[in-house]
């Protein structure tokens, strides 16, 4: 072949040496990392929760008391009250949150606080304090303002079992609030991302309110915005006693349901732009970057929206991460990915590793991507049947141990109303979202979306009554012993293995049978699905059992706080 013919594309000469340059889009990076370490983020996690734990163990605080704290502490001392103690003054700084609490009051958090007693003119740091007050409609989130009133301690829990509101301010790096009854506004200065998400909750709750009656606003108000001040109580405890209460919370499941609509809004309306058909790597390749980058900024602006509690922050984090990973093309890795987000939020608030919101959000991941997928590889659940019946089961028989440390009782019935309610949450909010946005806008277009998810929360109403009619339906086992948690994980572990054997042998089996090749789709679909069910089933209720052992033969003596006069409880050996 002559050097002035040209060759056609795609063919060289054996002579020639292939072509070393590679192309950019097939180019995969990989995360750097510790010098012989996989996941450094999971070690470094380890590390800092042993260190969190040992000093919790040993009675040392995991946060440092602010100049007011050590004030309110010391008074409280010298007037022999303890923590009990409060203290009248001004109470100045900038507000981050704002919001109504069920009692219809303005809930507001400052931060870089300032807190100056009646008792001395020297002002003390305050840090991040909690105020209550009546409702202002011209407050705005980064308004800087003074309030007047009493600076408290939140009160320790009194009672086993009782809600322990120091120990949950405290995961928020809260530990005191005030009771304001005067206000004074010194700077009007704005947050402007964060006034927007407030006044778009605003906008989303008034567009609820307009095609829904107050009943249903308040339970999609909760499910969509994470506003729980209008839900009311009779729906709580019916969702509760259905083991569906996570639905009333924003979590992973809004979050992801958040960013796979945002992606393919955000990829329609970016493949109207003429990305790939210039010669620079930018023009080559934004489109994911950019798509990635606007996924990124919704789920932010929804994290503020929401609240921003431990369990939105975890799955936002992840999702953050998940994007970034996209966007430059690196591959995702989700144990690092969750060590990463559980590091953001220990690290300013440590004591949320005592949560039950924190270890069951960060345990349902741990079960999610690490147990499920070794289960459905080892029991051969390649149905969507076969795993829609795994996933349930396994989220509750691995988070039951948590769950009755922290809500003392057990919904059997809660995998199979999961399996039910859950895959029409993502319509509920996608509805719920629609109809406020239309509402808004055009209200009786609000009120035609409005009454498909008046049909689904209906639907998941009558299921919730349903299951309270069953026997059984909540189990108060009370909280369990260590021994009791360790036998469970022992009797959970000896199940799996007991199941993956028996899988493993009829696999063997069918695989001597020639006509086993010959049975329709359908019917193996309902085989795998049964045998699934009925094993982790049956290995649920029977190690959960082991949380119905009690010891006899003690008496037990508790004093409860009731606020006035004495209250004892007394326990027989013979269960009186």
């Amino acid at each position: 072949m002559s050097r002035s013919e040209k060759r056609p594309r795609g063919v060289r000469c054996r002579k020639e040496k292939p072509c070393r340059k590679k192309d950019w889009r097939l180019r995969r990076k990989r995360a750097p990392r510790l010098r012989g370490v996989r996941r450094p983020a999971v070690l470094i996690l380890l590390l800092y929760l042993a260190f969190l734990l040992l000093l919790h163990g040993r009675g040392i605080p995991l946060r440092r008391s602010t100049e007011a704290e050590r004030y309110l502490a010391e008074a409280g001392r010298q007037a022999d009250l303890s923590e009990e103690a409060a203290a009248a003054g001004t109470l100045s700084g900038r507000i981050s949150e704002c919001s109504l609490n069920a009692g219809g009051n303005c809930t507001l958090i400052l931060t870089d606080a300032f807190f100056q007693p009646d008792a001395s003119e020297k002002k003390l740091r305050a840090g991040t304090v909690l105020v209550y007050f009546p409702p202002r409609e011209e407050l705005r989130i980064g308004y800087t303002v003074r309030f007047r009133g009493r600076l408290e301690f939140f009160r320790a829990a009194d009672n086993p079992g009782e809600f322990d509101a120091k120990a949950y301010y405290l995961s928020l790096d809260l530990a005191c609030f005030m009771d304001a009854d005067a206000l004074l506004i010194e700077d009007r200065r704005i947050f402007p991302f964060r006034e927007a998400a407030r006044q778009t909750r605003a906008w989303l709750s008034e567009g609820l309110s307009l095609v829904f009656d107050p009943e249903e606003a308040g339970l999609l108000s909760a499910m969509l915005l994470g506003d729980r001040s209008r839900l009311p109580e009779e729906i709580k405890t019916l969702y509760e006693t259905a083991g569906l209460s996570h639905l009333l919370s924003v979590s992973g499941l809004h979050v992801g349901f958040l960013t796979l609509l945002t992606g393919r809004i955000f990829g329609f309306l970016l493949s109207f732009f003429p990305f790939g058909r210039g010669k620079s790597r930018l023009s080559r390749g934004g489109f994911l970057p950019a798509k990635a980058l606007l996924a990124a900024g919704a789920v932010i602006f929804y994290m503020i929206l929401s609240g921003g509690r431990v369990p939105v922050r975890r799955a936002g984090l992840m999702v953050l991460l998940l994007q970034i990973s996209l966007a430059l093309r690196l591959s995702y890795d989700l144990p690092s990915a969750a060590a990463a987000a559980a590091l953001s939020i220990l690290i300013p608030y440590p004591y949320a590793l005592f949560q039950p919101s924190f270890q069951l959000s960060f345990l349902c991941v741990l079960l999610l991507g690490g147990l499920l997928p070794v289960l459905i590889a080892k029991l051969r659940c390649e149905t969507a049947a076969a795993q829609g019946l795994l996933l349930p089961l396994t989220v509750q028989m691995g988070t039951l141990p948590v769950s009755l440390w922290h809500y003392f009782c057990f919904h059997p019935y809660s995998a199979a109303a999961n399996l039910l309610a859950v895959p029409l949450a993502g319509f509920i909010l996608a509805g719920g979202l629609a109809a406020a946005v239309l509402a808004r806008i055009f209200r009786p277009a609000g009120r035609i979306a409005a009454g498909g998810v008046h049909l689904l929360l209906e639907g998941i109403r009558r299921l919730c009554l349903l299951i309270r009619t069953l026997p059984a339906h909540t189990l108060n086992l009370g909280r369990p012993e260590g021994w009791q948690m360790l036998l469970y994980t022992a009797l959970a572990a000896a199940g799996l293995l007991w199941a993956f054997r028996i899988r493993r042998l009829e696999e063997a089996r069918e695989a001597l049978s020639l006509t086993e090749t010959r049975k329709r789709t359908l019917r193996r679909f309902l085989r795998e699905s049964r045998r699934t069910a009925l094993l982790l089933g049956l290995w649920l209720l029977g190690a959960a059992s082991v949380f119905l052992i009690r010891a006899k033969g003690t008496l037990r003596l508790t004093s409860l706080y009731v606020g006035q006069g004495d209250c004892h409880v007394l326990e027989l050996p013979d269960g009186r």
